[in-house]
């Protein structure tokens, strides 16, 4: 096997490093962590364009009850914070006190605006078993609004 660093090559005192084994660790924990979590692929929708604005004043309406929306990520134990939640996989965010259904847990999804656009819709149908209590926006302009103004908070 080939070692780079020991005290004949590289500088003194570095440890050995064998870079074999440590590919064979990587691939093995790649593979393992995509067994534990599959992923979804995004619906193929059309996210209409939104208006943040309009975005805030449906957040204010339907979720500050459950969720907050500043960049200090504190859960108020109902639902979790959603500031930079784009890009973030689902039920990721660990809060003190606020558990995820396993239903969110294991969906696979990695959250994005397309995503957002069909969950929002009906959250209960997209992902079977999730504690959100939202019946969904049924308007696809609210929905694209209020996902305008979750990407205008990150």
């Amino acid at each position: 096997m080939f070692y780079f660093g020991s005290s004949t090559h590289g500088h003194p005192g570095w440890p050995q490093v064998n870079y074999c084994e440590s590919i064979r660790f990587l691939v093995i924990g790649l593979l393992t962590s995509a067994q534990a979590m599959p992923f979804r692929p995004e619906p193929e929708v059309e996210v209409p364009v939104g208006e943040a604005a309009k975005g805030a004043k449906i957040f204010k309406k339907s979720c500050e009850q459950c969720h907050t929306m500043g960049k200090h990520r504190k859960s108020n134990n109902c639902g979790p914070p959603l500031h930079d939640i784009i890009g973030q996989p689902a039920g990721t965010y660990q809060g003190e006190g606020f558990l995820y259904s396993s239903a969110i847990q294991d969906s696979g999804i990695v959250w994005s605006s397309k995503h957002l656009f069909v969950y929002l819709n009906q959250p209960k149908k997209y992902t079977p078993g999730t504690k959100m209590p939202m019946r969904g926006l049924k308007i696809d302009k609210d929905r694209a609004d209020l996902i305008a103004y979750i990407h205008n908070q990150m």
